[in-house]
């Protein structure tokens, strides 16, 4: 069609991993989108590290020590003993340790910026 803008998709991307821990470097890494939105491998991937980073108790009694003091905590910041009552020490803990990671565009594709997107 004559006068329409060709665009070529690209499924591929770099991103910058700024490690949690400071004294590990900054690296570029090459990422492959081709799952899309619905398979979204950074995101996969940053979920991963951050739960690779939490220190998790092992044994039992850390366990509990740890259920205890998210208790006592959300005791001071007004949780009832109803609402507590309603929270399996397993249902705290896998609160506690799930992660959630959010991408947020800084810039859209667009003829203006080269199509190129930031993603933060």
């Amino acid at each position: 069609m004559s006068g329409m803008l060709s665009v070529t998709k690209s499924s591929d991307y770099t991103y910058c991993f700024l490690p949690v821990v400071l004294t590990q470097p900054v690296e570029e890494i090459e990422g492959d989108g081709s799952g899309g939105l619905g398979d979204d491998q950074l995101l996969k991937n940053c979920k991963r590290y951050f739960s690779s980073t939490l220190n998790l108790p092992k044994s039992d009694g850390e366990k509990a020590q740890l259920v205890q003091q998210i208790r006592t905590d959300a005791r001071a910041n007004g949780a009832t003993e109803a609402q507590l009552a309603t929270l399996s020490d397993e249902a705290i803990l896998n609160i506690h340790t799930s992660t959630s990671c959010e991408i947020t565009a800084l810039t859209i594709p667009c003829p203006a910026n080269g199509n190129i997107a930031v993603s933060m």
